[in-house]
């Protein structure tokens, strides 16, 4: 379950209606007697569709003892994945629009069986996310899940908050299967509680004028580096508003040159997860694999709303990472350093449980449709009660 403090902290929260001043919530806004049997229809998928949706690294195909609806109103539950760049609808035609606007979202109001949203979840993987204004005027009474999760748009126990992707030939050294194979490797190679490579560990790239700059203020980290706690910090300069740090960039540019292979860094106790375009990381996939500590540091660069970590509800994050404001950065390792070895040897298996059980695939997978189906259960739950 969600945990409580979340709901008192939603502005909104405590009321059921789906206005401007609160998010729309589970009891008021799903049909649950159409969920007598669990069933699921997926707009855009069929086994024809499959490489194209794995290759939007979104959550299909469905776990096999899902039961899918031959049509949106036939099902319990309706998901509507979007392109995680144009938020369209993943495999309907770009034309459907209004002459009222051009909004990609408003494309939702026009598939069979919306009805307001009800009994619907809209999927997005991105770095921009829907935002909080986007949600009230598109979504209706749709449930959210997405990898940019923030607190002040999340309606505990009925959104559900995403990693951003799993590791891929795109993002370093290694891809496909055999990447995650040499991710595990890491962490077959060093139980939890010996001693690795590094004692903390980041590269990763700085955007300009995105918010993501703020990258740089985790690079001295690197002069607190000794030969008991080795820390490797790297990063480069992207996007197209960074020439006014141009001497910066150069230097970084140079230092990455001689950084260690992306895999070795790996080898770490702790690993850096910072907000970057958005407050999800690709990064935190990878750092779990390897059996890493994620140290998240912030939440959202663009707004003060905190971030709703991937699968908030399942995985206990207070046991398994740590978290920094920016303003604290130059006292991370410092902390880090006074956490007692037994403590990090648990957070380190507790890392490597939660890859397994909620990360890994298919298991990803699996958490999200599990997710999916204690909601349509919600009648039975009260019931009970």
């Amino acid at each position: 379950m969600p945990w409580p403090f979340l709901t008192n902290l939603l502005p909104g929260s405590r009321h059921g209606g789906a206005g401007p001043s609160s998010l729309p919530q589970l009891h008021t806004c799903w049909d649950l007697s159409r969920c007598s049997t669990f069933t699921v229809f997926i707009h855009g998928y069929s086994n024809a569709t499959r490489s194209l949706a794995l290759r939007q690294r979104e959550l299909w195909p469905p776990p096999p003892w899902i039961r899918l609806a031959a049509s949106p109103d036939e099902a319990c539950v309706v998901i509507v994945p979007l392109d995680s760049r144009s938020h369209r609808i993943v495999g309907r035609p770009a034309a459907i629009k209004s002459e009222s606007s051009n909004h990609p979202l408003e494309a939702l109001r026009q598939l069979q069986g919306w009805n307001g949203g009800r009994n619907h979840v809209v999927v997005v993987r991105s770095d921009r996310g829907i935002s909080r204004t986007e949600r009230f005027q598109w979504l209706g009474c749709a449930a959210l899940a997405q990898s940019h999760c923030e607190l002040d748009g999340y309606a505990p126990g009925f959104d559900i908050s995403l990693p951003l992707s799993l590791p891929s030939a795109h993002r370093s050294e290694y891809g496909g299967i055999l990447g995650l194979e040499r991710l595990e490797a890491i962490a077959r190679s060093s139980r939890p509680g010996r001693p690795r490579r590094y004692f903390l560990t980041f590269r990763g790239s700085m955007y300009y004028p995105s918010g993501a700059e703020r990258r740089e203020l985790l690079l001295p980290l690197a002069r607190q580096s000794t030969a008991e706690r080795p820390v490797a910090i790297f990063g480069r300069c992207a996007g197209f508003g960074h020439r006014g740090a141009a001497e910066l960039c150069d230097a970084l540019k140079n230092a990455s040159s001689a950084a260690p292979p992306y895999l070795e860094l790996l080898n770490t106790t702790f690993a850096l997860v910072p907000a970057g375009e958005s407050p999800a990381s690709m990064r935190l996939p990878e750092v779990l694999a390897a059996g890493a500590v994620p140290v998240f540091v912030s939440g959202d660069t663009a707004s003060a709303s905190a971030y709703v970590r991937p699968y908030d509800e399942v995985v206990p994050w207070h046991e398994v990472s740590l978290h920094f404001p920016w303003e604290a950065g130059d006292s991370i390792v410092r902390v880090l350093e006074r956490i007692p070895p037994h403590k990090v040897a648990k957070m380190q298996a507790m890392a490597q449980h939660v890859w397994k059980q909620h990360f890994r695939p298919p298991n990803d997978v699996a958490t999200f449709f599990s997710l999916l189906e204690e909601r349509a259960s919600f009648r039975f739950r009260r019931e009970r009660r």
